[in-house]
């Protein structure tokens, strides 16, 4: 074979390579999976001056009726001596409004949505419990309080091809943050089913709209999922990552109770 013929045929077999080459600037960490990020534990005192752990326990909707001498607190049963002692077992705060006695719970977690097709988590109005969403494994209380940050978006595959010297290359290029958390696309909302094309979250039985920050009382208890409001198609990706910060107030007999906005910190 001559030198000429030798190099045509290295650089061919260059070009067929370069076909399966994914061009995305850079392949987003963890792609496919999504990564719940636990805080590290943490320690309160309770009200005799006793260090504990403090509760990263997801909140629960169930009442518990609690036998005389317990507290129910974040749907646990404590034994204790006092209702701010049970609170601070629990990881609670203990305040007073309006004359009752309240117990604040929180919870947080980070999760990361990055991945395409089967893992681009989805969650729109004509399906609110999201068979396709990211399911956090939190089942909230009416009342609860849930505050996010978000970052990132969803977007798609582009596919360009041409020929060279007889070969035909196609590359793919991957755009997972085309349209914003919060739906915006070029400094204008997009919508799909009437509602923006952003991050959502979904108590089970009604939207909100997560975008870059938000804060929404939740209506109706059940199971929190997370995702983006679009329409799946063949090459759907997201890259995105939020913050989750779950506030729930209840009094000792495990009642839940608005938690006014001063506690939101």
């Amino acid at each position: 074979m001559s030198d000429a013929n030798k190099n045509l045929s290295i650089f061919s077999t260059v070009l067929v390579l370069a076909a399966v080459v994914v061009s995305c600037g850079k392949a987003p960490e963890g792609a496919g999976t999504v990564q719940p990020i636990t805080p590290p534990p943490q320690t309160i005192t309770n009200a005799s001056g006793t260090s504990v752990p403090a509760s990263s326990s997801p909140v629960t909707a169930a009442r518990v009726t609690c036998v005389t001498g317990q507290f129910s607190v974040r749907g646990r049963c404590i034994n204790a001596y006092d209702f701010p002692t049970a609170c601070s077992i629990a990881g609670g705060v203990f305040f007073t409004e309006n004359e009752k006695q309240l117990c604040k719970t929180s919870f947080y977690s980070v999760y990361r949505f990055d991945g395409t097709n089967n893992n681009f988590f989805r969650l729109s109005s004509d399906n609110v419990t999201g068979p396709y969403a990211f399911n956090t494994g939190m089942t909230l209380m009416r009342g609860d309080i849930l505050a996010t940050r978000s970052i990132g978006g969803w977007g798609g595959t582009s596919s360009n091809q041409f020929v060279n010297l007889g070969f035909t290359v196609q590359i793919q290029t991957l755009d997972c943050d085309k349209i914003s958390v919060d739906g915006s696309k070029d400094g204008e909302i997009g919508h799909y089913l009437n509602l923006p094309t952003g991050l959502m979250a979904s108590d089970g039985a009604q939207l909100y709209l997560l975008g870059t920050e938000s804060i929404h009382t939740m209506n109706n208890p059940g199971l929190l999922k997370v995702g983006f409001n679009a329409p799946f198609t063949a090459g759907s990706c997201a890259q995105a990552r939020t913050e989750m910060k779950i506030f729930h107030c209840n009094d000792a007999a495990g009642a839940p109770f608005p938690c006014p906005d001063s506690l939101l910190r």
